[in-house]
């Protein structure tokens, strides 16, 4: 099975790849912010993806809604057109959004959160909201101050990926996008085939 890259924007997504998918290539584009359009993200992208050639597949690009009105489906297909555009195979792409941004990743394994911070969130109220933000309330009850560079990557060390995917669709589809190439998602016994029926 050919070896897959990834493609990230920001420090705390690289950090966290870096950690669960080693052997894989891994680039930051700085492209984070809700005011960087698709359109910019893809013109930085489409040199990062030609400089990887054709030893990779698939290359995958993990990116943050953030707070842009649009639907997380609807910024990967407009990612993927405007890829084209610039002349990029898409058939080797696979693009997922976090709704809204990584920290809903971590915040979506309710019980590793209530394990370390208490009684202090629920499943349906880890997806689509601001992620940074709840996780700063949350912490700020146990007297602690988010950083992101300080408990971002320990706290997703931390999580079992099966439980983020029982509360993330957009995580979900990550699974099912990397199809069992990933050693972490295999470590917890995460495979696509027991995911499929819930993603659809």
């Amino acid at each position: 099975m050919p070896k897959p890259a990834f493609i990230v924007d920001g420090h705390l997504e690289f950090s966290i790849l870096q950690a669960i998918c080693k052997d894989s290539p891994l680039r930051r584009l700085n492209t984070n912010g809700d005011s960087v359009v698709v359109s910019k993200m893809a013109e930085k992208a489409a040199p990062v993806i030609r400089l990887l050639g054709n030893r990779y597949y698939p290359v995958y690009i993990v990116s943050d809604r953030e707070d842009r009105e649009e639907s997380c489906e609807a910024m990967e297909a407009q990612y993927l057109s405007e890829l084209k555009l610039r002349g990029i195979d898409i058939t080797q792409i696979k693009i997922v959004f976090c709704d809204r941004m990584i920290e809903n990743w971590i915040i979506a394994d309710v019980e590793m959160i209530r394990g370390e911070y208490g009684d202090c969130v629920s499943a349906g109220e880890t997806e689509g909201c601001d992620g940074k933000t709840k996780l700063r309330q949350i912490m700020s009850g146990a007297q602690e101050r988010y950083s992101e560079t300080v408990h971002g990557l320990r706290l997703f060390k931390r999580c079992n990926p099966a439980r983020i995917a029982e509360n993330s669709p957009s995580f979900r589809k990550l699974v099912l996008a990397l199809e069992d190439r990933c050693e972490w998602l295999a470590r917890h016994g995460v495979f696509c085939a027991s995911l499929v029926d819930r993603q659809a």
